[in-house]
């Protein structure tokens, strides 16, 4: 009889853990957003690793890329160095310092208090490209694919997994 009732049960609870992770999950993904003229609609994690590090200055389409990013202590922020950029808040800082002394960057990531801030420094300016939770998106700005998926999609990477 136990037997019987795992063989019923863990099907059931796989076939429901997707979408209850997805429910779990809903308004915490973070979304890639540029401004609504930007022609790029996908982008892989290594090219956005590569921008996020001012490794990459220029859109394949020309125009300069300005990278507008949540201030330190922002859990949006923590999300982006840890998944994107693979580096603590330390490191990023570090990292930065030495490419503005060495001349590697000559500016380094925009900073705003708040996502309506970053929102709307996107929409304004051509070239930049941020990040914002799925569900503060609006119509001023465009969300891109990272690596195929938008935040609705399964396999998703960008959640912000602070509470």
């Amino acid at each position: 009889m136990q037997t019987l009732f795992f063989l019923i049960m863990i099907p059931a609870f796989w076939a429901g853990f997707p979408s209850s992770v997805w429910a779990q999950n809903q308004g915490r993904e973070l979304v890639i957003i540029v401004n609504n003229a930007n022609p790029t609609e996908e982008i892989s994690l290594a090219e956005l690793r590569k921008i996020f590090l001012a490794e990459r200055a220029h859109w394949s389409h020309g125009g300069s890329i300005i990278v507008a990013m949540r201030d330190a202590g922002q859990s949006e922020r923590m999300t982006i160095l840890q998944q994107v950029c693979q580096m603590t808040e330390g490191e990023f800082n570090r990292y930065y310092l030495q490419a503005t002394f060495t001349g590697q960057v000559q500016t380094s990531p925009k900073r705003f208090a708040t996502a309506a801030g970053v929102r709307d420094f996107v929409a304004a300016v051509p070239g930049a490209i941020g990040y914002l939770h799925a569900n503060e998106l609006n119509g001023t700005i465009k969300a891109l694919r990272v690596n195929g998926r938008l935040p609705s999609d399964t396999g998703y990477g960008l959640v912000d997994l602070a509470p």
